[in-house]
């Protein structure tokens, strides 16, 4: 199973930014609201997408001990826009404000197995990521880092919103980290 975890404070911002997600993991997607998740939702997943949000839906952010479970999870995480906060954060990142809206070209830094190339994708945030000695980035625009993973573990982040462009960075995590779970084509 994988775990499509839901960030969204409401239902028109999940129908947007959750369910194109989870259409893309298929039938082996199990939608949970962050306020819902309980840790055998987490222990019972080969990996877990974490959904981005709306652009003024950061309520996430004052429930932040409700992931820690990030900080010891074995388990492949991806997480879109918020939830690349979200993992940022509980490893000693920092968020900045820095906007960036509309279509952004991004460009690799070294070798990576979800972004491949300098690529075009949809940014829709208000938070850039700053202190990030945990991770190695790998890739960035002109302004944010657009893309990191954690030194040590599968835990990867993405800024932009592959449920608008670029879906096909999901398909390449899930084909990486859970072959037998998703995606269902």
């Amino acid at each position: 199973m994988i775990l499509v975890i839901d960030l969204c404070q409401r239902d028109l911002s999940s129908s947007e930014f959750v369910e194109p997600i989870a259409a893309i993991v298929g039938d082996g997607a199990k939608v949970v609201r962050s306020t819902d998740l309980t840790a055998e939702d987490v222990k019972a997943a080969s990996a877990v997408v974490i959904c981005g949000t709306a652009l003024a839906d950061d309520g996430y952010m004052d429930h932040i001990d409700r992931f820690d479970w990030l900080r010891r999870t074995r388990t492949p995480v991806l997480g879109i826009c918020a939830g690349m906060q979200l993992i940022a954060l509980l490893h000693g990142g920092r968020v900045v404000e820095r906007r960036e809206i509309g279509m952004t070209s991004i460009h690799p830094e070294g070798a990576d197995p979800l972004i491949g190339g300098p690529m075009d994708v949809y940014s829709l945030h208000r938070y850039d990521l700053e202190d990030l000695d945990e991770f190695h980035v790998l890739a960035r625009s002109d302004e944010c880092v657009q893309a990191i993973v954690h030194r040590e573990r599968d835990l990867f982040g993405i800024l932009f919103h592959p449920e608008v462009r670029r879906g096909g960075v999901v398909t390449r995590f899930l084909e990486r980290f859970a072959p037998e779970a998703g995606p269902q084509r």
